[in-house]
């Protein structure tokens, strides 16, 4: 082999060399952005505000309870406590699927309507609870999770035929959902699954019985249907502001 042939075969020996360095230097300061990820994701554990909350909690966590009725008071984490376990759940594989439903008759626009991206889209038709995600697990992991179809979002045209297993499934302004729509919802519910039906009758917008009402009437009912029913009535239950609290009580007061 000529001197100039093993030059070019150092040389080449080099680059080869210094591409496998530089891969595994790659993989090291992957490992070192993946560890402190995780390490900043490593997020607290969901600590009741109060006795309803903690019993509300317990609910949740319970599996043997497959299905939960929050009432009550704006501002009394109704929505934000299965947001926090559902993510959580999800994090560490022990759901597959995170469903948010949101009822038509709600005030705001169907979700098509919204411009942007898919988490624009899911921050504009449900941000309480999409922000509860982006908090514990970051904007960039939920908008990979909502293209992938791992958190979805589903408005109620499009709920019938659906079978939701090992999932969260979570129900927010429930007040508005009619009692067909409540059905829909309730006969979705799959295997290794949590409902979760959260709103305040007080702001129903219906003309029409809310579904919510009937749930609560039928969980009272029939009690073999295994509901588990928390009333956030009290004004200390209101957990948001003290602002806010002042505002409910003045507008219970006004009758509004």
């Amino acid at each position: 082999m000529s001197k100039q042939a093993n030059r070019n075969q150092r040389r080449g020996g080099d680059k080869h060399v210094s591409k496998v360095v530089r891969g595994e230097q790659q993989i090291m300061a992957d490992r070192k952005i993946k560890e402190k990820f995780v390490e900043q994701r490593k997020n607290k554990p969901l600590v009741p505000m109060n006795d309803l909350q903690r019993e509300y909690i317990g609910y949740l966590k319970d599996p043997n309870i497959s299905t939960v009725v929050a009432v009550g008071f704006a501002g009394s984490s109704k929505s934000y406590c299965p947001s926090v376990l559902a993510i959580d759940d999800y994090r560490e594989g022990r759901v597959n699927k995170i469903y948010v439903i949101r009822p038509a008759v709600s005030e705001s626009k169907s979700l098509g309507y919204f411009s942007g991206s898919l988490l624009e889209k899911a921050l504009n038709w449900s941000a309480p609870i999409i922000n509860v995600f982006i908090e514990r697990i970051g904007a960039a992991a939920v908008e990979i999770a909502l293209d992938s179809g791992d958190i979805e979002l589903i408005p109620m045209e499009v709920i019938k035929g659906r079978s939701l297993d090992n999932c969260w499934i979570i129900a927010d302004e429930v007040e508005d959902l009619t009692v067909k729509e409540l059905k829909k919802v309730v006969t979705r519910q799959g295997k290794n699954s949590k409902l979760v039906l959260a709103g305040d009758i007080l702001q129903c917008d219906l003309k029409v019985e809310s579904g919510l009402a009937k749930a609560l009437e039928m969980a009272q009912k029939y009690p073999d249907l295994g509901v588990a029913v928390v009333n956030f009535d009290r004004p200390s239950d209101i957990v948001r502001s003290e602002q806010v609290k002042r505002w409910i009580l003045a507008f219970n007061r006004e009758g509004l």
